[in-house]
């Protein structure tokens, strides 16, 4: 097996079929992302940013970026409108039993490679803004995906590898791991990063001052919001990290590395 045969069996949307509306969808999808960055406004690597990887399909992978995999089954402007339209900054934080379901349907939508079923103690983290779930998950104790069903009834928009072994940033202070936006026309961004001992909370601020309140658990965090700040340009985003000497604000080059 070459190496696009391994990578193809790691697609968790290799054997799913579109429905015709959902095809017609991805059709016109494609159009703009065949287009010039200048007629379409995307950035480059197909309209994510730089620090995430992007599988939509094996031929992606040459123009692919590195940290972490993020498949993309089924990321089309139906499955965005919802989501936008019911997302919250603050999230609601859901307990490891409340996401478990969540989990296992990330699991089966894995295709192959996914060994064992997630249990509520592979849930790290899973929070939920408007009708979207976001979830960390331990996967068959030697990796760790962050999973997206942006509307319950369109599945799985994504899942990302990320290392677990990423190390784990000194007290009260955070890292980030993987950073990206993408969309077509409608922008979707998120961050994932490492939490060190003593921090309870993060906030996320965009360049024009909103503030996220990311989730924070086991010693990690993430956060999602509509919009492409989130793709990796220069310390465009502010983060607010609560710890026990209260909240201390950082641009990302200040953060610990990765």
């Amino acid at each position: 097996m070459n190496e696009l045969e391994e990578l193809s069996a790691l697609d968790p949307s290799r054997d799913w079929e579109p429905d015709p509306a959902r095809r017609a969808r991805s059709a016109a999808f494609v159009d703009e992302l065949t287009r010039s960055p200048a007629q379409t406004g995307f950035a480059t690597q197909t309209g994510f940013a730089a620090r995430w990887r992007l599988v939509v399909s094996v031929a992606a992978v040459a123009c692919a970026a590195v940290v972490g995999v993020l498949a993309v089954p089924s990321l089309l402007p139906g499955d965005l409108d919802a989501a936008y339209a019911s997302w919250t900054p603050v999230p609601d934080r859901l307990t490891s039993t409340e996401a478990l379901p969540e989990a296992q349907q990330c699991a089966s939508g894995w295709s192959t490679g996914w060994i064992r079923q997630p249990t509520a103690g592979d849930v790290l983290l899973a929070e939920r803004r408007g009708i979207a779930t976001t979830l960390l998950i331990a996967k068959d104790d030697d990796g760790l995906v962050v999973c997206d069903i942006l509307d319950p009834a369109d599945g799985v928009a994504g899942a990302s590898l990320l290392d677990p072994e990423s190390p784990v940033p000194p007290a009260d202070q955070v890292s980030v791991i993987s950073q990206g936006a993408g969309g077509n026309g409608t922008w979707y961004s998120q961050v994932v990063g490492r939490a060190g001992p003593g921090v309870t909370d993060v906030d996320v601020i965009l360049p024009g001052g909103t503030t996220i309140r990311a989730t924070t658990r086991a010693g990690w965090w993430l956060a999602w919001w509509p919009g492409r700040e989130g793709n990796g340009k220069a310390d465009e985003l502010r983060f607010v990290v609560h710890g026990s000497a209260g909240p201390m604000t950082y641009r990302e080059s200040e953060l610990p590395p990765d």
